[in-house]
């Protein structure tokens, strides 16, 4: 049987209610728990909204990591033209919500070693999501102060353009220090089980051998 794990790192971006009046720089996080969900499915009559499985794939996973970004804010300048509004911001607080969703489409009567193998895509998913808070808190911190800019038919907009642009900016960069790098380890960790195929390595041991090369690649 073939196993593949297909990992989606989609950024949502919703920006929060917006104040002019905040006077303390401030960075939160909440990281939600992770949200699990199994579903079984007839290999005859796949569901509609299941993904689609190629060559000899038994089963898939999807794990989604996302993203949604607020920021208080103080603005430093307007500058209003016939043609719109630049607005000159500085960003006094970064209020961050983070989450993991994972789920797992098995077909029906799956033997343990398949189950076992999609379970593991789970685990690596909620390994580096257990990592995420971290990151958001290092990559926030060179934003909290920062000044930004934003052109717009308004100075409304243009505020709204501003803070977008950097919450975008920041929600990318963390989707690549957490879906792109759960994204890699599980290819790795199919190529040392042929997708679940292979006896050995088992789950754990290849877990293990997966983060452990891409944390070298890392390095390099």
């Amino acid at each position: 049987m073939m196993n593949l794990l297909r990992l989606n790192g989609l950024s949502f971006l919703g920006l929060l209610a917006l104040g002019a009046t905040f006077t303390r720089a401030d960075v939160t996080v909440d990281r939600q728990p992770t949200v699990v969900e199994r579903r079984t499915f007839d290999p005859a009559h796949r569901p509609a909204d299941m993904p689609p499985l190629q060559g000899n794939e038994a089963a898939v996973t999807e794990s989604k990591f996302d993203c949604k970004v607020g920021m208080d804010y103080r603005v430093l300048d307007h500058n209003r033209r016939p043609d719109g509004c630049a607005a000159t911001l500085q960003i006094r607080g970064i209020h961050i919500e983070l989450q993991l969703k994972v789920l797992i489409w098995l077909p029906e009567h799956a033997p343990a070693k398949l189950v076992a193998h999609e379970e593991g895509h789970r685990r690596i998913a909620e390994r580096v999501y257990a990592q995420a808070e971290q990151a958001a808190r290092a990559i926030a911190r060179p934003i909290d102060g920062k000044r930004v800019t934003g052109d717009g038919a308004d100075c409304a907009a243009a505020e709204k353009r501003a803070t977008e642009s950097t919450a975008d900016g920041f929600c990318k960069e963390c989707l690549r220090q957490t879906a792109t790098t759960a994204g890699r380890v599980g290819d790795v960790y199919d190529d040392l089980t042929a997708h679940g195929t292979r006896a050995e390595p088992a789950e754990d041991e290849a877990i293990r051998q997966a983060f452990q090369k891409v944390e070298s690649e890392a390095r390099k």
